[in-house]
């Protein structure tokens, strides 16, 4: 059972206080935590480790409900992500399958066909749009209901480079914008690292809108503000944070993060702060309209420190609730899933 912490935190910057009290604390998964996240009604919680499984949380009495099952047993993902009305559930598992559940634990469906297998599939904030992608940089767009594949295209407009270690191969990561008409991607070609397209409905088409970053540039993650005005990217190795106009995909600002890079972003649900967690398990607090760090809290200390030669980072991902009551980070070692209440007053 999870264990329950009543550990608080207070930072006081400025005019503006941080509250941070850990009411969750499990340590029920057996391998490395890489993917949280909340459902869009705020109810559940998903958490998933690769080689382990993913298992579902009630939010509101903080107790595990169930483990997922995939097609040889439990599942094996990377990620997880709900669908916009929270009843159903993704991931990548591994061969060719995306593989759906119910919210309520069921086995739903196989989604097939990617060659090599998928890397990530994420549902769109609007209907029941779901994308995955792969180690190819082809990109699927599914309607979740009917399994079909609406559309079909690679990820790349140009070419992908040649010569690029595995992780820089294929598409890694998506981030919709809230109304689901452009989708941004991490897949690297000569042009840029992150694809940028727009959707277009009925008769779902794509068009691509640009690319963003040097080619050479890593990147573990995106993210759209609520609003959708902004895109955030998180640097692998380069302790920044790059804020883009999500309209006009031009660079707004560059936040640096102290002594660590962003292992994981997380909007506020008004849009007003950004949530960066760092590899080496410290969360940092942003005002977007002042651009500064208003507050952090020490989320996983007591894991490895990458900048001390560990050969594994401290957190692996990180989300905030759509009430904005709360933020849940997961750890790569030891293997835990923390709820913490947040408060900031300003």
């Amino acid at each position: 059972m999870p264990e329950q912490d009543s550990s608080r935190s207070y930072k006081q910057i400025g005019e503006t206080l941080l509250f941070v009290q850990q009411i969750m604390t499990s340590y029920l998964h057996a391998q490395p935590v890489d993917s949280v996240c909340f459902s869009p009604d705020g109810t559940l919680l998903a958490s998933a480790a690769s080689d382990d499984c993913v298992r579902l949380w009630d939010v509101a009495e903080r107790k595990p409900l169930s483990i997922l099952e995939g097609r040889t047993g439990a599942a094996t993902p990377s990620q997880v992500s709900f669908s916009a009305d929270s009843k159903l559930l993704a991931a990548s598992v591994g061969g060719e399958i995306v593989q759906l559940w119910t919210s309520d634990g069921k086995t739903l469906a196989e989604l097939s066909g990617h060659d090599p297998g998928p890397t990530e599939a994420v549902f769109s904030p609007k209907g029941r749009l779901l994308a995955s992608g792969d180690l190819t940089g082809r990109v699927r767009l599914w309607d979740a209901v009917t399994r079909q594949v609406l559309c079909s295209f690679v990820a790349t407009p140009l070419r992908q480079i040649e010569g690029l270690e595995r992780h820089g191969i294929g598409v890694h990561s998506f981030a919709f914008t809230p109304d689901g008409m452009r989708l941004a991607l991490n897949c690297q070609d000569t042009r840029g690292r992150v694809q940028v397209w727009d959707l277009q409905y009925p008769e779902l088409q794509v068009t691509w809108a640009g690319s963003l970053l040097e080619p050479s540039v890593d990147i573990w993650m995106q993210s759209f503000s609520p609003d959708g005005r902004v895109l955030a990217l998180a640097g692998l190795n380069r302790k920044v944070v790059w804020l883009f106009n999500a309209y006009s995909l031009a660079l707004e600002e560059t936040l640096q993060i102290p002594d660590d890079f962003a292992k994981a972003l997380a909007f506020s649900p008004d849009g007003r702060f950004l949530a960066t967690a760092g590899a080496a398990g410290t969360v940092w607090i942003w005002e977007l309209s002042s651009r500064q760090i208003v507050g952090s809290f020490a989320a996983h200390p007591e894991g490895p420190d990458y900048r001390e030669n560990a050969q594994e980072w401290a957190l692996g991902d990180m989300d905030w609730s759509s009430d904005g009551r709360y933020l849940v980070t997961c750890g790569r070692d030891p293997y835990t899933v923390k709820l913490w209440k947040v408060q900031i007053r300003i």
